[in-house]
């Protein structure tokens, strides 16, 4: 890209004769630009070439905007602001003025270096915001007890708990699989229990893969040794629990699927599922 134009300045320099200067302009602008012709300025001999600016919009309902020239560069105070702010300080610089002419501004312009205003912010043109899949007892926005009582301690934090959906699911002997699909779509499985009988067995002695799969992916694996007959006075014994704490696999649309690799001839493999919205 090629510039497309090129100007000395004066930022950052103080005037030859030590004095730094300020012209105040205060009154009603309107949006019919006030111009002012620097190169017509000059104090104490001293020609006045202004580098930055201090601006008092507070009390108007439309932006400020002073437009340097020949550059073209605009600055602007938005309305009901006080800003200050430098700008490019070209030679044989000119300025107009635009704002409102129903309140009054003042302008305070200076030949010094001006450190631009650190306590404004704002976002221009039109902002698009979408929040989507806000969850029922979430709330948005603030607070209006954000203190404790006598606003004299720091502010509060509540850790938001959601209210599960619970399944309980079991695989009968025979059977090598059983399966879940959430009531309310797109939740987190959070905790997923799984425990087998202790009087599992199977048709010939050897190892048992159990696995869980959520919306068609592979969530937990684990393999267990079964004698061919059932053992006697044992208890149940826990396969899995896990509590899906920061890793929160999601259920989409899908559904929670707890399967063997072969089937018991006796004994029950029981699981617990607990989903979250979040």
């Amino acid at each position: 890209m090629k510039p497309s134009g090129q100007f000395n300045t004066t930022n950052y320099m103080v005037p030859s004769n030590g004095q730094t200067h300020a012209i105040v302009f205060q009154g009603q602008f309107s949006s019919v630009p006030a111009v002012i012709d620097w190169r017509q300025y000059a104090i104490d001999n001293q020609k006045f070439q202004p580098q930055g600016a201090y601006i008092d919009n507070s009390a108007g309902t439309v932006p400020l905007t002073i437009t340097i020239l020949p550059i073209g560069y605009n600055v602007i105070c938005p309305a009901g602001q006080v800003v200050q702010t430098q700008f490019p300080a070209p030679n044989g610089q000119t300025a107009t003025i635009t704002g409102d002419p129903a309140n009054t501004a003042t302008v305070i312009f200076v030949d010094f270096p001006v450190l631009p205003s650190s306590t404004q912010a704002s976002i221009l043109n039109t902002v698009q915001t979408n929040i989507a899949s806000v969850t029922p007892g979430v709330r948005i926005g603030t607070d209006p007890n954000p203190l404790a009582a006598g606003n004299t301690l720091p502010y509060r934090t509540q850790e938001y708990v959601s209210a599960p959906e619970f399944h309980a699911l079991s695989i009968a002997p025979a059977a090598t699989t059983v399966n879940v699909v959430p009531t309310v779509a797109n939740q987190n499985l959070r905790k997923l229990q799984i425990a087998i009988s202790g009087d599992a067995a199977k048709a010939a002695a050897g190892i048992v893969t159990v696995t869980a799969t959520l919306n068609g992916v592979l969530i937990f694996s684990k393999a267990l040794y079964l004698n061919a007959a059932a053992a006697t006075n044992v208890l149940n014994y826990d396969v899995c629990n896990l509590e899906f704490n920061d890793l929160a696999p999601p259920a989409a649309a899908g559904n929670l699927t707890i399967a063997l690799s072969a089937a018991l001839t006796t004994g029950t493999v029981s699981a617990n599922a607990y989903f979250t919205p979040q």
